[in-house]
């Protein structure tokens, strides 16, 4: 099958993979999980759920768009310590949670991009182990 990609790249590879077609692209089966799959992910969750985290909540860092950024730490499975920011209303009591991951470059600052999903919003941005 031709790729017709929708958008320019300079990547020395096909990213569509030869499809041409959303449609195309979700037709395809997920492979099948690899042996211990389950028993693996299960006993990932287990461990974390019997993790007591510790949270530090720091002093505001920042204000802005109507929240207050605090600096947070927090154990993680192994007694890891690992840190984030936690941004909670300026005003008014906290009625939402929000967790925002980031991706593989990590995270080393809240960014100027923080979201502010809705009033009353308190996001956690945590920083995962092993991205800086």
């Amino acid at each position: 099958m031709a790729s017709s990609v929708a958008f320019s790249h300079d990547f020395a590879f096909d990213p569509a993979y030869g499809y041409d077609a959303p449609d195309a692209l979700l037709g395809i089966p997920a492979p099948p999980a690899p042996d211990g799959f389950d028993a693996f992910w299960q006993d990932r969750r287990a461990r974390a759920r019997a993790v007591d985290t510790r949270p530090v909540l720091g002093p505001v860092e920042e204000e802005r768009d109507g929240v207050r950024i605090h600096g947070v730490t927090y154990t993680s499975v192994g007694g890891v310590r690992l840190g984030g920011w936690l941004a909670l209303p300026a005003e008014g009591p906290v009625r939402y949670g929000f967790v925002v991951g980031h991706g593989y470059g990590g995270r080393d600052q809240p960014g100027r991009d923080l979201p502010a999903p809705l009033p009353g919003a308190a996001v956690i941005l945590p920083c995962v182990r092993g991205m800086g």
